[in-house]
């Protein structure tokens, strides 16, 4: 009992870290609609208990294909820009408001690749034999398409040059750096300057008013 809750409660934490943030992030970008961490925690936490509500195990195994097609093609994505980009190999995948585009390539790629594993995995009758291979055929799609546009588009990748706040700490996951918008202290990983000065942004304050424009990660 005790290693089912000490496993599941860390593994839950996770999974709704990233959930809130993501929610945070594309509701702030797509409609400026910005909500603090705690309101976006308890709107995925009641999207989840709504679904405990539902009859899972009818669509459970459906949903569960059509799942495996979408982390399947975010795989390809990630794994075709680490190969590709140098600079995210070292420091990591790139996250930051500052350096983000509201559209980004990898989403491009991801939903061609999505869209052509659930076509194939829901119209078995049609495609019989491309059907099996949903998966691999996905993933080849999104490693594909992702790697033309990387090399294509300029914009698609990092700017060299910019001055970045993680280059001046030894440690970005041990080092806290005080923003100078909302002065409160941030891990450095989460941390960026301003586009109009050195001054030290957090997340949240870069949500706000920070207009990213000068990189595009997967």
């Amino acid at each position: 009992m005790i290693l089912l809750v000490a496993t599941q409660t860390r593994i839950n934490t996770t999974n709704y870290y990233l959930a809130s943030s993501n929610w945070r992030r594309f509701f702030s970008g797509a409609f400026a609609v910005r909500l603090p961490r705690v309101a976006w925690v308890g709107v995925v936490a009641a999207g989840v208990y709504l679904l405990m509500l539902t009859d899972v195990f009818s669509y459970l195994q459906r949903a569960l294909l059509f799942q495996g097609v979408f982390l399947v093609g975010w795989v390809g994505v990630v794994i075709t820009h680490f190969t590709l980009s140098r600079a995210d190999r070292k420091a990591g995948p790139e996250f930051r408001a500052t350096r983000v585009g509201a559209l980004t390539p990898g989403l491009g790629a991801w939903l061609l690749s999505a869209t052509v594993g659930i076509v194939l995995v829901a119209e078995p009758e049609v495609f019989p034999v491309l059907s099996p291979l949903a998966p691999l055929l996905t993933l080849a799609t999104s490693m594909v398409s992702y790697a033309l546009v990387f090399t294509l588009l300029p914009w698609a990748r990092k700017e060299a040059g910019v001055p970045d706040l993680r280059d001046e700490v030894d440690d970005v996951w041990a080092a806290r750096v005080r923003c100078d918008s909302c002065h409160r202290s941030y891990v450095a990983v989460e941390m960026d300057f301003v586009e109009d000065g050195r001054k030290a942004c957090c997340l949240p304050c870069a949500d706000r008013q920070a207009k990213p424009t000068r990189s595009a990660a997967p």
